[in-house]
C-alpha cells in the first residue's frame, strides 16, 4: 500500500478569519476580490452578500428565491445579492431584488495555478454535514464500495467537510481501511477556495455521493467528474435542529434526491474511471463568462477611493455626537485608561490576559503545535481546540478534585494525554504521587516535555497503554487526544505500542484511579472487577460510540458491585436528545462516571 502524506498536495496553509466576519468574507472570498482588484487586503468587508454556492438547475423550478438560495443566504430586497449566473440575477429581479447581478461565484476569482495533474488518481468527497445539522448515512457501506475501486486508480484520496470531522462522520471507516484523509473547505479559512482548486487541479478524477457545490467546482477546474455509490440523500430529519429550513424542506427533499439528480443529471451517474471532463459545463454553472473587470469590481464592492471616503464620511457624522460625549465625559483616552488599569488592577490584567490568550488559541489550525501560557508557563500542545477544552474541565471545572485522607495519595492517571491532569494533581496535592499512562508516541513525548518543564517530582510517566493483558495492541491516532485501542486496522495513522494489565497495576491502595481511555474502559475494568476494592476513588470517562452497542449500564454494575457509590455527570451530551443528538469524533455521549466509598 502506497504511502501518502498532506506534503505531497502542497496545498496553501489554512489562514483562519474571525468567525464575526461578512457573509462575503467566507471562505476566502473577499480576499481572493481584493488580490483581484490590487488590494493585499479588503479594504472592507464588500458591500452587499456574494453568493458562494451552486445550486442544480431543478432548484430554478420553484421560481423561488428563498428556495434557491436559502433563508440564510438571501437578505433584503435592498441589499445588494451577488450571483453567479445570469438565470440567478434575473430570477431575483423577478421577485423584486432591483440589486441583484451575475459576476460570477468567487470560485472564478481563484487565480490560474501551474498544477501537475495526476494520471489514474481520484479524490472521494463523501456528502456533507453542517454545524447544526445530523446524518444517518451509509457510512460503512459507501467506504466499502470505495475501497472496491481502489485497484482501478493509482490513488485514492478522502476529502471530508470540517464539520463531519467534528460530528465524527465519514473519518473512522475510511481510516480503517488506510485510505489518506484530507480536510475540505472551513468557511472561517481564507485559503479555502485556493485549496479545493489545488485539489480539483491535482486529481483526475472526482467522486461523490450527493449533490454539492464541490460537483460544480471540479468539473470547472477540470476534474472528471461522478455521482457514484451509496447515495446519501438528505431530509427534515436531518435539520431538526436548523427550524430555518423546516418550512422548504419537502422542496429541498425532492429537489437533491438521487432520482430527480438522475433524471435533471443522468451524465454524471457512472463508475468514477468513466467520467468525462465537462470544463465547459463548469464554467457555465459557477459563472465563468459573467466575471467583471477589477475595476468594475471595485465599483460593484465600495472599493473605490470615493466610496471609501465617502463611507468614512458618513461614520464620522453618525459617531460625532458620541464620540464629543465621550471626549466631555472622560479627560483620559480610552487607550490609556485600560493601559493604566492593567497596571493597577491585577484581577483585571489576569483577566484581560486570559481572554487574549483564549482568542489567540482559538485561531490556532487544529492538530498543530503550539504552547500556551494559561497555567503560568511555558506548556506545549499538539492541538490547540483538545488543550482549551481540557483546561476548562480540568483547572477551571476541577473535575478531578477529591478529597484525600493524606498529603501523599496515590495516583494512577489512566490517559495522561500532554500532562494538564498531572500538573493539576501536583499543584493541588504537592506531595501526591503518580503513575501517568500515556500510550502515543508523540503525546508522550510532550507529557515528558510538559513534566520537565514544571518540575514535576515523584511523578513516574509510563509509556504503554492500559489493557487487559501484558501485550502489543494496535493504537489509532488522532493527532490530539481522542486516539484508542483498536482491532485490525488499516489506518495510516495507527500505531502498534505496548500494553501494561491495569490488574497488575492495582495491587496497592490507590486514592485515585482516572480513567481516560477513549472506549476501552470497560473491558479493562471488567478485566479487574477483583481488585477495584484496593481503589478508594475512581472517575471514568464512559465514552458512547454512535455504531456500537451502548454498555453503561455494564460499566454502573461493575463499580456498584466493586462498593463504589456513582455519580455521573455530562461531558459530551445533547439538551433534546430524542429530537437532535450531538455527534463528535464518532461519539454521541461522553460522561464522567465517578466513584466513591
Amino acid at each position: 500500500m502506497p504511502k501518502h502524506s498532506l506534503a505531497d498536495l502542497e496545498l496553501p496553509e489554512i489562514r483562519l478569519m474571525p468567525t464575526t466576519h461578512h457573509d462575503s468574507d467566507f471562505y476566502g472570498a473577499s480576499s481572493l476580490a481584493a488580490a483581484y482588484c490590487g488590494f493585499s487586503e479588503p479594504p472592507t468587508s464588500p458591500r452587499g452578500y456574494w453568493m458562494h454556492g451552486w445550486g442544480p438547475k431543478q432548484f430554478l423550478a420553484f421560481d423561488s428565491p428563498i428556495l434557491y438560495f436559502g433563508p440564510v443566504d438571501l437578505k433584503g430586497k435592498r441589499d445588494y445579492h451577488w450571483v453567479g449566473r445570469r438565470d440567478e440575477e434575473e430570477l431575483l429581479h423577478r421577485h423584486g431584488y432591483a440589486n441583484a447581478k451575475a459576476i460570477g461565484l468567487p470560485i472564478v476569482y481563484v487565480p490560474e495555478q501551474k498544477v501537475r495533474r495526476r494520471p489514474g488518481s481520484l479524490l472521494v468527497m463523501p456528502a456533507h454535514s453542517s454545524e447544526d445539522t445530523t446524518s444517518d448515512w451509509q457510512f460503512e457501506q459507501y467506504a466499502a464500495e470505495i475501497e472496491r475501486l481502489r485497484p482501478g486508480f493509482s490513488e485514492v484520496w478522502i476529502c471530508i467537510h470540517p464539520s463531519c470531522w467534528e460530528h465524527g462522520y465519514w473519518v473512522d471507516v475510511f481510516k480503517e481501511r488506510g485510505f489518506p484523509i484530507v480536510q475540505g473547505a472551513l468557511y472561517t479559512d481564507r485559503n479555502a477556495l485556493v485549496r479545493l482548486c489545488r485539489l480539483f487541479s491535482t486529481f483526475e478524477y472526482v467522486t461523490t455521493n450527493a449533490v454539492g457545490s464541490h460537483v460544480a467546482y471540479a468539473a470547472y477546474r477540470g476534474a472528471k467528474v461522478s455521482l457514484y455509490g451509496s447515495y446519501a440523500e438528505l431530509g427534515s430529519a436531518n435539520y431538526n435542529n436548523v427550524t430555518e429550513y423546516q418550512p422548504m424542506m419537502k422542496h429541498w427533499e425532492w429537489a437533491r434526491a438521487e432520482s430527480t439528480m438522475r433524471q435533471y443529471y443522468p451524465e454524471l451517474f457512472c463508475h468514477p474511471a468513466e467520467a468525462k471532463q465537462r470544463i465547459e459545463w463548469g464554467r457555465y454553472e459557477v459563472g465563468f463568462d459573467h466575471k467583471v473587470p477589477p475595476a468594475q469590481l471595485r465599483s460593484l464592492f465600495g472599493w473605490t477611493l470615493g466610496a471609501r471616503l465617502a463611507k468614512g464620511v458618513r461614520g464620522v457624522r453618525r459617531t460625532a455626537t458620541e464620540r464629543a460625549k465621550d471626549c466631555l465625559r472622560m479627560a483620559i483616552p480610552s487607550r490609556l485608561r485600560h493601559q493604566r488599569r492593567l497596571r493597577r488592577d491585577a484581577e483585571f490584567r489576569r483577566e484581560w490576559e486570559y481572554r487574549k490568550e483564549v482568542e489567540r488559541l482559538q485561531s490556532v489550525p487544529r492538530n498543530t503545535p503550539a504552547t500556551s501560557n494559561l497555567v503560568g508557563g511555558s506548556f506545549a500542545l499538539l492541538d490547540a481546540q483538545s488543550f482549551l477544552a481540557q483546561y476548562k474541565a480540568i483547572f477551571e471545572e476541577q473535575i478531578y478534585r477529591f478529597e484525600t485522607r493524606t498529603e501523599m495519595p496515590l495516583i494512577i492517571d489512566g490517559g495522561a494525554s500532554i500532562g494538564l491532569s498531572v500538573l493539576y494533581f501536583k499543584r493541588t496535592y504537592p506531595k501526591c504521587r503518580i503513575r501517568a499512562f500515556e500510550p502515543d508516541p508523540a503525546i508522550f513525548e510532550v507529557l515528558a516535555k510538559n513534566c520537565a518543564a514544571f518540575e514535576l517530582d515523584n511523578v513516574e510517566l509510563v509509556p504503554q497503554a492500559l489493557w487487559t493483558e501484558e501485550a502489543v495492541v494496535k493504537f489509532d491516532r488522532d493527532g490530539a487526544d481522542g486516539g484508542r485501542i483498536v482491532g485490525q486496522t488499516h489506518s495510516l495513522d495507527a500505531v502498534d505500542v505496548p500494553a501494561c494489565r491495569l490488574q497488575n497495576v492495582l495491587d496497592q491502595e490507590i486514592d485515585l484511579l482516572k480513567l481516560d481511555l477513549e472506549g476501552s474502559e470497560l473491558d479493562v475494568l471488567r478485566d479487574c472487577a477483583a481488585v477495584l476494592g484496593n481503589v478508594q476513588k475512581i472517575v471514568v470517562e464512559y465514552h458512547s460510540y454512535r455504531n456500537q452497542p451502548q454498555q453503561l449500564h455494564v460499566l454502573t454494575q461493575i463499580l456498584n458491585e466493586a462498593g463504589f457509590r456513582l455519580h455521573i455527570q455530562g461531558g459530551l451530551v445533547s439538551r433534546q436528545p430524542l429530537w437532535w443528538r450531538q455527534v463528535s469524533r464518532g461519539m454521541d455521549m461522553r460522561l464522567y462516571v465517578y466513584g466513591f466509598r
